[in-house]
């Protein structure tokens, strides 16, 4: 069942368990309709070039490694729940309108390279519990891995208002240099473990509640 069938009309697994596909190159679904994946472990794809889910639905990804993402077009993703990125590296939306995710749990982008970020306007999170960037214009993410925001280095906001942090558990600044916050209302630490800025220089607190630094 290995034979490649790039070329054929893989309907026929429409009812077929094609755990056949687990190793092999399934490049022959590019132009099929792989929605007889959609409740079949497609862990076959992990691997694979899925460009072929351009126009389809693949919410059979829902609870499948979509490593295979990482480096694809996932405009299919445009009216899909993409709950299937909660875990993954979606680096592959860099160019991709993600207005998908305007009623999406992105949370995904908590620990993800949010750089898909850079030409798009993300006002889709404005409904989103990405709390940090709820009701910004994150220009401040254009040019910039903002991984980002858990363990990353958030230079990026350097010269931008963090404003978007004021709810948001910026632990991200843990290991970082706040420096960012210079001209910033750092209020957003107020519930925060600050300890980031144990060797950084605090002037930005000049006129801030440093209340939050008395634990």
């Amino acid at each position: 069942m290995s034979k490649t069938i790039i070329t054929h009309d893989v309907a026929l697994l429409t009812t077929h368990d094609v755990a056949l596909l687990t190793t092999h190159d399934v490049a022959l679904l590019t132009t099929h309709d792989v929605a007889l994946l959609t409740t079949h472990d497609v862990a076959l794809l992990t691997t694979h070039d899925v460009a072929l889910l351009t126009t389809h639905d693949v919410a059979l990804l829902t609870t499948h490694d979509v490593g295979l993402l990482t480096t694809h077009d996932v405009a299919l993703l445009t009216t899909h729940d993409v709950a299937l990125l909660t875990t993954h590296d979606v680096a592959l939306q860099t160019t991709h309108d993600v207005a998908l995710l305007t009623t999406h749990d992105v949370a995904l982008l908590t620990t993800h390279d949010v750089a898909l970020l850079t030409t798009h306007d993300v006002a889709l999170l404005t409904t989103h519990d990405v709390a940090l960037l709820t009701t910004h214009d994150v220009a401040l993410l254009t040019t910039h891995d903002v991984a980002l925001l858990t363990t990353h280095d958030v230079a990026l906001l350097t010269t931008h208002d963090v404003a978007l942090l004021t709810t948001h558990d910026v632990a991200l600044l843990t290991t970082h240099d706040v420096a960012l916050l210079t001209t910033h209302d750092v209020a957003l630490l107020t519930t925060h473990d600050v300890a980031l800025l144990t060797t950084h220089d605090v002037a930005l607190l000049t006129t801030h509640d440093v209340a939050l630094l008395i634990c």
